[in-house]
């Protein structure tokens, strides 16, 4: 097999190229705060930049830039590759175009399956509201009891929802939600009418 030489970069393409990185820095400086509660869009934009760099040689060694990014956003190493490992699984990135090697199931060989349910893509959001025992209530004057709510969203949906609970904060934003089912509640079943 021959050997592969390496071609001569001008400064043009090496331009273009820091160009690229500064756009992927920018686009996920800005996208992070929002999509890292999404795993398959955090893993999106970390497989990209990954791939730029293995692409420009400044993946590892002094010349490195990965371990930078991940100290600026905290973001622990391993975190990012199984971001990026679920990413490749979803969009089935080629062998080729891996930015990390793929997961190699455990010795058992039932937990990296995808029918095992540890990288299962579809699960089953079951939504639930639990309100907390009686007993539950704080020592406010009004005696709030805690409630439990899973949400099933869209990832969309999610990414609102999140956005505009950061918004409110946590307080408000629960009493909206209070406030929203007692008015649908006639509507949809006359409760309350």
């Amino acid at each position: 097999m021959p050997k592969k030489t390496k071609r001569k970069i001008s400064p043009e393409e090496r331009q273009q190229a820091e160009q690229q990185w500064a756009n992927l820095v920018a686009q996920f400086a800005q996208e992070w705060p929002i999509h890292s509660q999404s795993r398959l869009v955090a893993g999106s934009l970390l497989y990209k930049m990954k791939r730029w760099l293995m692409e420009w040689g400044q993946n590892k060694g002094c010349k490195g830039r990965w371990r930078e990014l991940l100290r600026q956003y905290d973001i622990a190493e391993s975190t990012a590759f199984d971001l990026m490992q679920v990413w490749q699984e979803h969009a089935e990135i080629p062998d080729a175009k891996l930015a990390v090697a793929r997961k190699k199931p455990q010795q058992n060989g039932k937990n990296n399956l995808p029918d095992s349910g540890t990288l299962a893509r579809v699960s089953t959001c079951k939504a639930s509201v639990e309100a907390a025992d009686d007993e539950s209530a704080d020592y406010s004057d009004d005696h709030r009891i805690g409630v439990e709510c899973v949400f099933c969203l869209t990832m969309i949906e999610k990414i609102e929802f999140m956005r505009a609970v950061k918004a409110l904060g946590p307080v408000a934003a629960t009493q909206e939600m209070y406030k929203a089912v007692l008015a649908a509640a006639p509507r949809v079943s006359g409760v309350g009418a």
